[in-house]
């Protein structure tokens, strides 16, 4: 649990990204975030919970990011946004990850640790863009309606 300077880093970076959907996402964008948020806490909190430390499929987290994968998959289909289906396909390749392990105990700990870290920055990157995208988007469609407004007589 947030022992070495790569967790601590890499959890900076998620409360960062969490934060900015936060601050200045719409609603698609903060339901994300707490979403991401979450997995990220339960992910910690079990973290290397198994017999066999990062030897194993980290099997509790096989189950928080099949949520978090859910989740995502529901805001591209429902939201309109752009942002979660990257996020969504980022996340299918962690759970990917997860059963590649399953089926090859061979794979060492430090790859199957490098390659969930991999994905969950794609996860929190497509978050951060789609909130600097849709922010624009949104900045697009107040200048288009006030200047709708200017032209019509009063």
């Amino acid at each position: 649990m947030l022992d070495t300077p790569f967790e601590i880093i890499s959890s900076v970076i998620v409360w960062i990204a969490c934060a900015i959907a936060m601050a200045l996402g719409g609603r698609p964008e903060r339901i994300g975030a707490a979403a991401i948020w979450l997995a990220w806490l339960l992910s910690v909190l079990t973290q290397g919970r198994s017999v066999s430390g990062f030897l194993d499929p980290q099997y509790a987290w096989i189950y928080i990011d099949g949520a978090l994968f859910l989740a995502l998959t529901w805001l591209a289909l429902r939201s309109g946004r752009k942002w979660p289906t990257p996020a969504a396909a980022c996340q299918a390749l962690m759970l990917g990850t997860h059963v590649a392990m399953g089926f090859d105990l061979a794979i060492r700990a430090y790859a199957y640790l490098t390659a969930i870290a991999i994905w969950s920055l794609g996860v929190l990157i497509a978050l951060v863009v789609g909130v600097f995208t849709e922010a624009e988007a949104e900045r697009r469609r107040v200048l288009q309606a006030q200047a709708g407004t200017r032209d019509t007589p009063a």
